[in-house]
This record gives C-alpha cells, structure tokens and sequence, in this order.
C-alpha cells in the first residue's frame, strides 16, 4: 500500500506535522510525548519537530502538559467539533448532490448559518471541465449571495437588520442593503431566489431551502455557476431541480432531526 508521502507535488513538512498530530491523537492516554520522544516516534529531526510543535502551541492545536508531554488542544478539537451535528445533514446530502450535480452540470453545495457567517459543509463539483470551484469549510458573510438570502429568511426582521449592520464593507461592494433584502423577500414568497454576482461578478447562484422534518429551515441548498450557465431561460429548470433533491434531502434525515442541527 502506497504512503502519502509517495503522492506527487506534496510539501514534506507538512507530511511531518500531520504525523507529529497524528501520533499525538493516538496517544491520548499517554505522558512521555515530548519533543524527544516525537521526533523518535515520527523520524522528524528534533529541531524540526520542535518548531513544528512551537507553530501548533501558537494556534492552539496542541499544548504542552506535565513533564513536557503534549496533548490535542482546544483549537484543534474545536475544528474537529465544528463538522460534529452536522453528520446527518452530510451523510443525507452528499448522494443526492452528486446526482445533481451529474444532472445539472453545475456545481452544488450545502450551506448552514453559524453567527453571522454561512458555512459550506458539504458540495460537489460540475462535471464539466470548467467549471466554480467551492472549497468545504468555506465560510462568508450572510449577507453575500443566494445562499446567505435563504439562512437569514429563517429570522425575524429585527434579526437580519442586526446582523446586516455586522457585515463588513467589503459586502457593499456589489450590492445594496436593500438588494439582500429583495432576496430575502423572494425566498419567504417564491422558495428560492437568484444572485447575479453580489459575491463574485463572475459567478451566479440559485438557492432553495432544506427543511428539517419540523420543517424549519436547515440549511440551503445551492446550484453555483458562471453567468452563462445560469441565464434566465435555465433559471427556472435548474430552481426546480434544486427544489427536488431538497425534498429528497430532508426524507433522508431521521426522524429525530430538528433544526438545530
């Protein structure tokens, strides 16, 4: 079985400190994980491993315990934390997004509403050469696109007046206040609603709501693509079948599903 250091155009440094990480997850229970020790476990040199572990201490995924040992830190477990709830939503999701996304030819994804920021958790890429690119784990401010439109039209007016006056500058750049608004209002009236490049000029998106099985708003499921690919006349079919694999979605989640997902 091949290593993932044999994989081609990798950084070997980071090859290190994901082994240093790993090494410590799997010694949880132990107290002798000192620099020494690591070094020796990883092969990584020992000033090597202990820059390694001084960069994760700064970031607060690893910490330094009794007798030098170390120890998974809150900044790590936080991240690891972060995908945790959301296991449902992702495991009822990702099928049907490839089937979507092989349907459509766009590319797809699901996002979720944490404070005032929308957060990817899980997507799939158009299987067209070219095609927008969306990373998992993205996050952006509510206010930008489609899929921001559906997370705040779950809250009350008040609400999205509060987190809009959050927003920073750069959200402005494209768009009015008034415009996220609008979208806002065709989401409550229509189910779904169209960005025409408020985020990026170059990029379109149509969003639609998932609902959990008290039929709350979840999360929103979004088709992404350029200008072209998402002109008038197409709206309409590709709204449609954002609307079914929706549907399909929220019969996927158990039963004990609610919206605090």
């Amino acid at each position: 079985m091949s290593s993932p250091k044999d994989v081609l155009h990798t950084i070997p440094v980071v090859h290190k400190t994901l082994d240093i990480i790993r090494t410590i997850a799997l010694g949880a229970n132990r107290d002798d994980l000192t620099v020494k020790t690591l070094a020796a476990e990883t092969g990584v040199p020992s000033i090597t491993c202990y820059r390694i572990l001084r960069t994760l201490i700064a970031h607060d995924w690893v910490r330094q315990v009794d007798k030098g040992s170390h120890e998974l830190s809150q900044g790590l477990l936080a991240l690891v934390k972060q995908g945790q709830g959301f296991d449902e939503l992702i495991f009822a999701s990702l099928p049907e997004l490839a089937k979507l996304s092989r349907k459509i030819e766009l590319t797809v994804k699901v996002s979720v509403r944490q404070g005032d920021k929308a957060v990817t958790i899980c997507r799939t890429e158009s299987p067209r050469e070219t095609s927008v690119a969306v990373r998992q784990w993205a996050t952006f401010p509510l206010a930008y696109g489609s899929s921001g439109a559906v997370l705040l039209s779950n809250l009350a007016k008040d609400e999205v007046m509060e987190l809009l006056k959050k927003m920073p500058a750069v959200c402005w750049k494209h768009q009015s206040r008034n415009d996220v608004h609008e979208r806002i209002t065709r989401v409550r009236s229509h189910g779904w609603c169209v960005d025409a490049g408020t985020y990026n000029p170059g990029h379109f998106a149509i969003s639609v709501p998932i609902l959990s099985r008290n039929h709350e708003c979840i999360a929103a499921l979004t088709a992404i693509g350029f200008p072209d690919d998402l002109k008038p006349s197409r709206q309409a079919g590709v709204k449609a079948e954002l609307q079914a694999t929706s549907l399909r979605i929220t019969k996927h989640l158990p039963a004990s599903h609610r919206s605090n997902v």
